[in-house]
Order: C-alpha cells, then sequence, then structure tokens
C-alpha cells in the first residue's frame, strides 16, 4: 500500500488519451455492432466520456466500466455501446467527448456505412406512416417525454382504411440512458376490423426541435370502420425505465405516460347512386375475374370454377360474387382463400372464391354472367364489375363404371351398433354385472334365513326430514341448488327437462320452505300442507324416468343449437349428397370424416367402401367394407357388397374371415346365462345341475367373446397395389417376395413411414405404410 501510494504521489498528469473503434464499419439495416470508446488519462480527477450522435442506431445495450494500470500509473474509463442499425446510410457515430476537470477532448467519432435490408426498410418506409410522423407535432414543454396518437383521417366512410400511428417522442440524453426499449400499447380500437402492422425496429425517426434531438418509437395499425357513428379510442400507453445511477446494477425509476382520447367520425356510404344487388363491397382499383382448370367436363364429374376479386381495400369482408347458376348444375362452395398485400401503405390484395359444379346433363353449361357492384373510395361513386358468360361443353358420364357391379346403394346413418356400445363399456361394469352374482350368493350363505317381512321404509312425516328428502331429489336436477332462486330455479330445471308447470310449481314450494325456515315460526297446519305438497312433488317426479329427462334437456338444446346455426348447417352438402351427385372424391373425403368420429356406426363404413368402390379403390373398399362387416357380421347389403372384391388367394380370404357374431353379443348372452344361473342357486339353496349348466354356458360364451375380440384386434392390412416386400425399411433396399394388390398380411412394427408385413406363405419384409389400408 505505501509503494502503491508513492507511485500516484510522483505520478504526472496529463491530458486524456480518446479513441473510438468499431467492430463493424459495413452492416446491413437490423444488425448489431459494438462501438467501443476508451479515455485513458495519468491524472487522478474524475474523468467522464459522452458520445454524441448515433442517428440512424438503436442502442441494444450500454456499458462503463474503469480500469487503473500500474505500470504506468494509468486510469482508463470505458464506454461499450452495442447498437442495431435502423436506417441505410453512412452515419458518423460522433463526436466523442472527454471531460477531467476544466479540459475537454474530442475526437471525429467512427463512420459506418449502413446497406438496405428489404425486411426492415419495408416498415420503416411505409410513406403514410412517413407522412403522418412528418406532420405530428413535438411535446411541450420541450425536453419532456412525449406520447401522440395520429389518424390518417378523422371523418372517413364505412369500409375506408384509417392509419392509427402512435409515436412516443423521447430526447437523445434520456434515450441513451435507457437500458431497454420502452413499452408501447396502442390504443384499443374496439367495433372496428383491425390489421396490425410491423412498425420500424428500434428507432422510427428523430427529429430536431430547437436545441434538441428527439428519438421517436412508432407502433402502426390499420382499421376499417364497419359501422357509421363516432367511436371514441381509448388512449395509448407508454412505459418506461431510467436507471436512478450510472451504475449497471443501480436501481431503475418507473414510468408510464398516456397519450390524448382519439375520436374517428364514420360516414355511412351515399344512398344516391347505390345499384341493385350491391351487399357492401368497399374498396378501390377493384378487378374480378374467374378461371376454369378444365374446358370441358362429364356428367357427374366434379369441375371447379374460381371467381377472384383484388384491389385495395378490406378483403376479409368482399361479399361472395353469388352467381345465378342454371338448374342442369349441381353448386357447392368449396372454399375461400384471401391473400393480403399493401401498395403505397394501403391495404389490398386478392379474394378468391371456388365452387364444385356437378353437372346433370349432358350438353352446353352456362356459366353465368356476374355483377359486381362497389363502392369505390377513390373515386368517390359506385361501380359495377362485370363477368361475361362462358359456355362449357359436357360429355355423357364416364359409361365405364357400369362395366362392373355397383354396390348397394347406401345406408341410412345412425347410432353406433349396440354390439359395439357393449364392448365399448368400461371394464368395471362388467366387473359388477359378472361379480354382483357370485358375492350375493355368498352373502345368502354365510348370513341366516329371516322369515319375517321387510319393513317397508318409512316416508317422512316431520317437516325437516321432508325437505332434505326434497332437496336430494331437486339436487338430481339442479346440483348447484344454492347459486338458483325463484325464476332461475324455475328456467334451470326447465333446462333439466322438466315440464315448466311443475318446475314453477317446484320453485313456489321452496319459496314457501325457505319462507317457513327463516320467517315466523309455523303453526302445525302449516307445517302439514307443506309436508303432503312435498309428498305429492316428490311422487309426481318419481314417475319421470331420467332418460326422459335426458332426451328433453339434449332436444332444448338440438333446438337452440339449430335456430342459431340453422343457415349454415342448410349451406353445407352432407357426403351422401356428394355421392349421389357424383362428386365421389369428395363423397369419400366426407365419409372419413364421419367415420373418424364414430367408428362405431356401420352405414358410416359401408358408404365410405361405396365411394372408394365407384372411384376405382377397390382394396380401400375393401377394408372399410371389411370394418364394417366386423361391426354387423349377419348385413346382407354389407356381405353382398364384400363379395364384390374378393381376396386374391385363400390364405388373405382366411385372415380376413369375420364369426358370424360379435364379440358384444356373446358377451349378451353370457350375461342372460349367468344372471339367471346364480338367481336359481339362490333361490333353491341346492346344487341342482340345470344352474350349472347355465354358469358353464355363460363362461363358454365369455371365452367366446376373447376370441373373438382377440382375433379382431389381430393387426392386418390390405395391399393396396402391387409393392414388392424389401429386406430393410428403405426404397432402395432389395426386395424379397412381391406384393400383389389386395393381399392381407400380418402387420409388425413399425419404423418411421415402413412397417414390416408376414405376408402369405411367412414372407416377412418392409412395405410403405401408404401402401396398406387398416381393415
Amino acid at each position: 500500500m505505501i509503494t502503491l501510494a508513492l507511485i500516484l504521489l510522483v505520478a504526472q498528469e496529463g491530458s486524456p488519451e480518446l479513441s473510438a473503434t468499431a467492430d463493424r464499419h459495413k452492416l446491413m439495416v437490423g444488425e448489431e455492432l459494438v462501438y467501443t470508446v476508451r479515455a485513458v488519462s495519468t491524472s487522478q480527477e474524475s474523468m467522464s466520456v459522452q458520445v454524441g450522435s448515433v442517428s440512424g442506431f438503436e442502442v441494444v445495450s450500454r456499458t462503463e466500466r474503469r480500469e487503473v494500470s500500474f505500470a504506468p500509473v494509468a486510469r482508463s474509463s470505458v464506454l461499450e455501446l452495442r447498437l442495431r442499425a435502423l436506417r441505410a446510410g453512412t452515419f458518423q457515430l460522433g463526436p466523442v467527448e472527454a471531460h477531467q476537470g476544466g479540459e475537454v477532448v474530442t475526437i471525429p467519432g467512427v463512420s459506418i456505412v449502413v446497406s438496405e435490408s428489404r425486411g426492415a426498410v419495408a416498415a420503416a418506409v411505409n410513406p403514410r406512416v412517413a407522412t403522418l410522423l412528418r406532420r405530428a407535432r413535438p411535446p411541450s414543454p420541450a425536453g419532456e417525454v412525449g406520447l401522440t396518437v395520429h389518424l390518417s383521417a378523422d371523418t372517413v366512410l364505412v369500409g375506408q382504411q384509417v392509419d392509427v400511428v402512435t409515436a412516443a417522442w423521447f430526447p437523445r440524453d434520456l434515450r441513451l440512458r435507457l437500458r431497454r426499449p420502452p413499452t408501447l400499447q396502442p390504443p384499443k380500437v374496439d367495433g372496428l376490423w383491425s390489421y396490425p402492422q410491423p412498425a420500424p425496429v428500434g428507432i422510427a425517426a428523430s427529429r430536431r426541435v430547437g436545441r434538441d434531438w428527439y428519438d421517436l418509437f412508432v407502433s402502426h395499425e390499420v382499421v376499417f370502420p364497419l359501422t357509421p357513428g363516432t367511436f371514441v379510442l381509448e388512449p395509448a400507453s407508454l412505459r418506461y425505465s431510467v436507471p436512478l445511477a450510472l451504475q449497471f446494477f443501480s436501481q431503475e425509476e418507473r414510468l408510464s405516460l398516456k397519450s390524448a382520447t382519439p375520436v374517428l367520425v364514420v360516414r355511412p356510404l351515399p344512398v344516391d347512386g347505390q345499384p341493385a344487388g350491391f351487399q357492401g363491397a368497399v374498396g378501390s382499383k377493384l378487378e374480378i375475374g374467374w378461371h376454369l382448370p378444365q374446358a370441358s367436363g362429364r356428367v357427374g364429374d366434379p369441375l371447379p370454377v374460381e371467381f377472384t376479386v383484388t384491389g385495395l381495400g378490406n378483403v376479409a369482408l368482399w361479399p361472395d360474387p353469388s352467381p345465378a347458376w342454371t338448374d342442369d348444375v349441381r353448386v357447392y362452395r368449396d372454399r375461400v382463400e384471401e391473400h393480403l398485400e399493401s401498395e403505397a401503405g394501403r391495404i389490398g390484395g386478392s379474394k378468391t372464391f371456388e365452387y364444385l359444379l356437378v353437372p346433370t346433363e349432358p350438353g352446353m353449361l352456362t356459366i353465368p354472367a356476374v355483377r359486381y357492384p362497389f363502392y369505390d373510395v377513390d373515386a368517390g361513386r359506385y361501380r359495377v364489375l362485370e363477368v361475361e358468360p362462358k359456355a362449357l361443353r359436357i360429355a355423357p358420364g364416364d359409361e365405364s363404371l357400369a362395366a362392373r357391379g355397383l354396390p348397394p346403394p347406401l345406408l341410412a346413418d345412425g347410432g353406433p351398433s349396440f354390439s359395439y356400445r357393449l364392448e365399448t363399456l368400461p371394464w368395471i361394469v362388467w366387473l359388477v354385472v359378472f361379480g354382483a352374482p357370485p358375492l350375493v350368493y355368498l352373502a345368502a350363505l354365510l348370513m341366516p334365513r329371516r322369515r319375517q317381512a321387510r319393513p317397508a321404509r318409512a316416508v317422512p312425516s316431520d317437516l325437516r326430514s321432508a325437505e332434505l328428502a326434497f332437496e336430494r331429489l331437486i339436487r338430481l336436477y339442479v346440483p348447484d341448488l344454492e347459486e338458483h332462486v325463484g325464476s332461475e330455479l324455475v328456467s334451470a330445471l326447465t333446462v333439466a327437462g322438466l315440464e315448466h308447470s311443475m318446475a314453477e310449481r317446484v320453485g313456489v314450494l321452496r319459496q314457501r320452505l325457505m319462507l317457513a325456515r327463516y320467517g315466523p315460526e309455523a303453526g302445525d297446519g302449516q307445517q302439514h300442507a307443506l309436508v303432503v305438497e312435498i309428498r305429492d312433488i316428490v311422487a309426481h317426479l318419481a314417475t319421470i324416468p331420467q332418460s326422459t329427462l335426458r332426451h328433453r334437456a339434449v332436444t332444448v338444446g338440438i333446438a337452440a343449437l339449430l335456430a342459431t346455426s340453422g343457415t349454415a348447417w342448410s349451406q353445407v352438402a352432407s357426403p351422401s349428397e356428394l355421392y349421389q351427385a357424383g362428386a365421389l372424391r369428395l363423397a369419400a373425403d366426407g365419409f372419413q370424416r364421419e367415420v373418424e368420429l364414430a367408428p362405431g356406426v356401420v352405414a358410416r363404413w359401408y358408404n365410405l367402401g361405396a365411394a372408394h368402390y365407384r372411384l376405382g379403390h377397390d382394396w380401400q373398399a375393401a377394408a372399410a367394407w371389411h370394418r364394417a362387416l366386423e361391426l354387423a357380421p349377419r348385413n346382407r347389403h354389407v356381405r353382398r357388397a364384400r363379395a364384390l372384391v374378393p381376396p386374391p388367394d385363400a390364405a388373405s380370404d382366411r385372415r380376413l374371415m369375420v364369426p358370424p357374431v360379435t364379440a358384444g353379443e356373446l358377451l349378451l348372452l353370457a350375461v342372460v346365462f349367468w344372471i339367471p344361473g346364480w338367481v336359481g342357486l339362490m333361490r333353491s339353496r341346492r346344487f341342482q345341475r340345470r344352474w350349472v349348466v347355465l354358469l358353464l354356458l355363460s363362461a363358454g360364451s365369455v371365452a367366446g367373446a376373447g376370441a373373438v375380440a382377440w382375433w379382431r384386434q389381430r393387426p392386418r392390412a390390405i395391399v393396396l397395389a402391387d409393392t414388392p416386400l424389401r429386406v430393410s425399411p428403405h426404397e432402395r433396399a432389395p426386395a424379397v417376395a412381391p406384393g400383389p394388390a389386395g393381399t392381407v398380411v400380418w402387420l409388425g412394427r413399425r419404423w418411421g413411414p415402413w412397417v414390416l408385413v408376414r405376408a402369405p406363405g411367412d414372407s416377412e419384409g418392409w412395405l410403405p405404410r401408404e401402401a396398406v389400408a387398416t381393415p
């Protein structure tokens, strides 16, 4: 320590030496560099370093540190700035100044070249945003942080674009002290269609106001009014934190600011000159066209037609052209696609409406003319776009499909089969069904028989017991009984399936019970009347089956759903309608979705197979019909259809063997034998041969159900096309055996998109998963 003190005392004082370096001198917009300023001095006086303008850059982080060296004795002050380039150009990072005592040392700084980056500059040079920022007024008083909201127009028409730009003004000396960018929350735009827009990363612009430089942070949003009126937007908000000291780990003061309340006045579209058929389309430079991928078609084959509307405006709300189709074609709405684009800051793009036409008669099919009226915002008047009609030649349907037998007609859609419902019951149900009779029999053997008659269950006679019984019964319909009083209880009981008159009666009785409980003490006559009323209602409710109540509740829910969405459902064609119209591919896709939703419905599997068969996909049809046959093995329609695509060999036929009964039917038969057998044993209390025979038949039925379930669950698949079995899961691996179409193979382990299979003749190899269909 003494030596260090002597060195410091004899050290000679001199002017600071200042240097500035950058790790990169050329970069693109959005990239970062590290700017290092180092000041070295032999004086013991305090020293500070300041960096001038960093226009065109955003300060990502700022680090300051001090160093001391002893050979020679010197003090160093190092400032590191991590900067992100915001716009293209050549910028001078400086000047840089070092202050020590009364002496100031200045150097010009470093020159940096920033080239354009297409993604970052696109948001920064939005001409509409730039115009609003040029018109923006700086905060008052000068030198303070400000927050302003600017609208491209205060008064607009319905459907006209409005740009909402929020600008946060920061004095540069304050902004350089920030350790993190501020948080800018734009105003909420309830009741307006909104498109958030990309804003410049970091500092969007810099402006000099008097002697002060301001850096602007910007948020941009595009809105489209939907209805006329005056809209008062919520103010924007700004949050930022200012360090209280220069140290990196010093505390920060959190500050917030709100803008003024912006107001937007929306006027309705003019009525004068509004053309017939106007559906509310608003925009500029709108054009409409249509596209037909093929110039001719056949009866029953789907024919796609696309109408595309392009231009500037709110693409999402451009209406359907609604062509007037002729009677010789079935029309189905397929899809609607939107693509957004921007032209000089204005929102626009294209909207495509695709229809599927299914001709029903040969000859000439006319695509009707289309009139598309809209309000042109730029011209300030209504215009009508027109598309000329087009005629297409429709040939007769493909007669090749009639060369082979068609499957039986489609089956009516219904619920899951009874056997499927039995098979999907929880295992605990079967445990109770088969376990309860033996337990009851053992209990009867161990307990002495009582000859006296079992006393009848006493009916509560006092008011409190009757009230508890009443509430227990009502909770079966309304579990949260405490949350419903008066009319709310009546509504809840009605929704639960109770008749409205009985629900009102229950609600009145509960109010009387509440009054008797918390009001003045009731006399014996009143209590007796309440007990009689409770008994009457309980007796009436006990006669209503729970299934009836559930049916009523479901009916009410379905009626409400259909009331709100009936229009939407009427516009969607069912797979059966598509099948009858000849749109087989769409019908197959629809049946596939139905099968995935309800795999236990026989009709859905059969209909899926019929659609595949008419498309020429015989082995997909065979897989679907096999699944339907497993659910209903004695259905003659399914058996007739399955015979249309017989297996190619006897081994495959054996692997697709379906027992004449299902596992669920055998389980039901087991229950039929099981319960009477145990009941007979309990009643006779003697080992009689007939009851034992019933129990043995029940056990045999259970074993048969297990065998059927094991056979059905054994993994198998049908080869869809001639595909060789390969020695390894790779398309270039050598083939080990042929895989003819229709062959039934056992499935093994999987490896990515491949599956190991065992073909008839014990040939084992790998097949692509898309080359097989699982029945």
